[in-house]
């Protein structure tokens, strides 16, 4: 056996995201995770339906008062809720789906490894709609 022995299936060159505006694209991936706070979360990745190569990573979190992301997601994929508003669902619900991602871009400020102050833009989904001919 060799030194070093990573699993690197999963390695991708990162994304600048999407531009600003609205942006038709698929759910190509959605996995059930938790965030470091212990809460149940969904990763989602979004692949642009104009360039594929061009994806992005939105977490769903499914904690009260804050999964406003998470029904708006299930709402444009038609998944409906009960009539007490509790959602059922599956990951292939929303799987494959095409959808709109509302995005704007925003600063964000990060020290790099040589302790500089850096300040770049980043993609932020702020809502989805139901995916609309463009």
């Amino acid at each position: 056996m060799k030194k070093y022995s990573f699993d690197m299936s999963n390695e991708q060159a990162p994304s600048s995201g999407f531009p600003a505006g609205k942006n038709k694209c698929i759910i190509t991936k959605c996995e059930e995770s938790t965030s470091k706070a212990g809460n149940v979360m969904f990763i989602l990745t979004l692949t642009l339906e104009s360039d594929p190569a061009v994806t992005m990573t939105v977490y769903a979190v499914a904690t009260p008062k804050k999964r406003w992301l998470l029904k708006q997601l299930l709402s444009v994929c038609d998944v409906k809720a009960a009539a007490n508003g509790v959602y059922d669902f599956e990951v292939s619900d929303v799987l494959n789906k095409t959808i709109t991602a509302c995005v704007k871009i925003e600063p964000e400020n990060w020290i790099d490894r040589d302790g500089n102050p850096r300040t770049t833009n980043k993609s932020r989904v702020y809502g989805f709609e139901p995916a609309i001919p463009f």
